[in-house]
């Protein structure tokens, strides 16, 4: 959380909704996080268990992976500089 997050949340009260919003939105990040996290174990994992001789190069699966990752990162880096 940054700081000014932390200074709502602390400041808490009943009359504002403030640190809840400010909690939903590190709740949001973490499952953000959650989710890259997983599909890049996911793939790590794969390269891993593959039984291709050069997984990296020869790999179809891996490769749809990295393809979709490259046509979505224009998309994820939209959404991170609106925040």
């Amino acid at each position: 959380m940054s700081l000014d997050e932390i200074r709502v949340v602390l400041a808490g009260g009943d009359q504002t909704q403030g640190w809840r919003e400010a909690v939903q939105g590190r709740l949001q990040a973490c499952d953000e996080q959650l989710a890259r996290l997983s599909s890049a174990r996911a793939y790590l994992a794969h390269v891993l268990e593959c039984p291709s001789e050069d997984p990296v190069q020869q790999c179809p699966y891996l490769a749809k992976e990295i393809d979709e990752h490259l046509t979505q990162a224009p998309s994820r880096q939209a959404r991170r500089a609106v925040r």
